[in-house]
């Protein structure tokens, strides 16, 4: 699966900025049930969840300093289709039939969120820095049209990096990332409707090149330990249902200040 986003960046005032993320969801799956004479096949490419949120730096981002980080608040909107089908053989009707495909298919959960984000940065030594941030994705509903629920999510990264310094602009980082889906919402409720909570963590090592008014990075976050964890849902029907986590991702950004 590939997503892209396109993001607009407007700086309200120096420490202040606002940023609309418009995704576009491209993915395709296939899988051959055990009895059926073929494999069944899926796709679903588009506009995926739409976000706005606001970032705010807590020191004036213009004046050099050993700590610097920001907040920010926003929203998800349900833009991406979360009930595209796709033709599954039916072994009980002896024939395909139109079924939702799954939910880590879809372009978007179908649900709205409230985004919470931190991330900061200190100066370590010389070229050497450390940096965290953290987002968490607060469902602001129980369940969507197809009665799957919107869970919370999250995801944090931590790690060093170091400026070299033959090379104006590049720096090299290796750290963390953890990407997870709550068993129970914090304010949304809907822990018995349909979800597949679980969580992974990565090494990611990356590169973040500046030059003036441009920025490009490339990160690769390898998997190193997933756990999938059991619903509520699941915990009362007495039952386990499988995942699969991505062995790694890449990870490509481009940036210009205008």
């Amino acid at each position: 699966m590939s997503l892209i986003n396109l993001d607009i960046f407007y700086g309200v005032t120096d420490r202040l900025s606002l940023n609309l993320t418009l995704p576009c969801s491209i993915g395709s799956s296939e899988i051959k049930l055990q009895g059926a004479p073929h494999a069944n096949y899926s796709s679903a490419s588009g506009i995926a969840d739409v976000t706005l949120q606001a970032e705010y730096w807590l020191s004036n981002p213009a004046t050099p300093s050993r700590v610097a980080g920001s907040v920010g608040f926003g929203f998800k909107a349900p833009t991406g289709n979360d009930q595209v089908q796709a033709m599954v053989y039916d072994p009980t009707q002896g024939r395909d039939v139109p079924v939702v495909i799954d939910e880590a298919a879809q372009l978007g959960n179908g649900g709205w969120e409230l985004i919470l984000r931190a991330q900061g940065t200190a100066q370590i030594d010389g070229p050497f820095l450390a940096y965290a941030s953290g987002y968490y994705g607060l469902s602001l509903q129980e369940h969507n049209d197809v009665l799957n629920g919107v869970p919370d999510t999250y995801s944090g990264r931590l790690g060093a990096a170091y400026v070299l310094p033959r090379l104006d602009g590049l720096v090299f980082s290796f750290g963390g990332r953890i990407n997870g889906v709550t068993v129970k919402d914090i304010i949304g409720g809907g822990d018995l409707y349909w979800r597949r909570p679980g969580y992974v963590i990565y090494a990611e090592p990356g590169l973040t090149w500046t030059l003036g008014q441009n920025m490009a990075s490339l990160s690769v976050p390898i998997r190193v330990y997933a756990n999938k964890l059991d619903s509520v849902l699941d915990v009362s029907l007495d039952r386990q249902i499988g995942a699969s986590f991505a062995p790694y991702l890449l990870l490509a950004s481009y940036a210009r200040r205008f």
